[in-house]
Formats: structure tokens, sequence, C-alpha cells
């Protein structure tokens, strides 16, 4: 199996995994081992390890997608393993650092402080969720 099949593959699994369907274990284990160097399939992988409370297998995935992304990812495969960093301490949290500044690359919302997305059906999405 190619990456691009493994890229396929593990969008399956993720799509079966947020719909709470089974196959989604299989689905990233095939996405893996077709292509190990994956990041974004150990991330995934790692989620449903954390889901059904396997925090050991957790930490493992997550280690390995850690090393990965390490070697060669990209700021948005950073930012999927960024997820499972332990909660910022206290003393962070008084000085501002709270969330790697990787993650204001991809929010437009965070990207400038005070501004939101010009994309309306994300404005609308979030005035929705406003109401609620």
């Amino acid at each position: 199996m190619s990456s691009e099949a493994a890229a396929v593959t593990s969008r399956i699994g993720i799509d079966l995994m947020l719909a709470a369907w089974p196959g989604a274990e299989e689905a990233l284990d095939a996405a893996i081992a077709a292509d190990p160097d994956f990041a974004l399939a150990h991330t995934a992988r790692t989620r449903m390890h954390y889901a059904y409370a396997n925090g050991r297998a957790a930490r493992v995935k997550v280690g390995a997608a850690r090393d990965l992304v390490g070697r060669n990812g990209t700021v948005r495969e950073r930012s999927h393993v960024e997820v499972f960093d332990p909660p910022p301490s206290r003393k962070d949290r008084k000085t501002g650092h709270t969330r790697p500044s990787s993650w204001n690359q991809l929010d437009p919302r965070t990207a400038a402080p005070g501004k939101r997305t010009t994309d309306p059906a994300t404005s609308a999405l979030l005035s929705h969720a406003r109401k609620i």
C-alpha cells in the first residue's frame, strides 16, 4: 500500500471513529502498517486508545507520532500531536504561554486577535454556537 493509500485508509478510519462505527481501529492500524511514518494515523490511533481508556497504549502511540513529527513534520502534523501535550502549568498560564505558537498559524480566529474569519459559513456557525 502506498502513502496515498495509507492516507485514504486513515481518512476512512477517522470517519468511522468520529461516527462511532466499528472498523476504525482496523482502518487506522492498516494505515500505520502501510506507512509507519504517517504521523497523523498514529495520532488518530492515539485518540482511539484514549477513548477506550487505554492510556499506556495511547502514550506509546503518541510517542511514536511525536518522534515522527520531530524529524520531518509539518505545522499541521505537529499541531495534531501537540493536542496530547500536558496542560500548561500554573506558571505558564500566568505568563501567557498556554499553547504552542504554531496553533495561531492554523486558526484564523487566533491569528489576528479580535478578528473573526471572513468565511460566512464559519461566522454563521460561530454566531449560532454563542446563542446556545
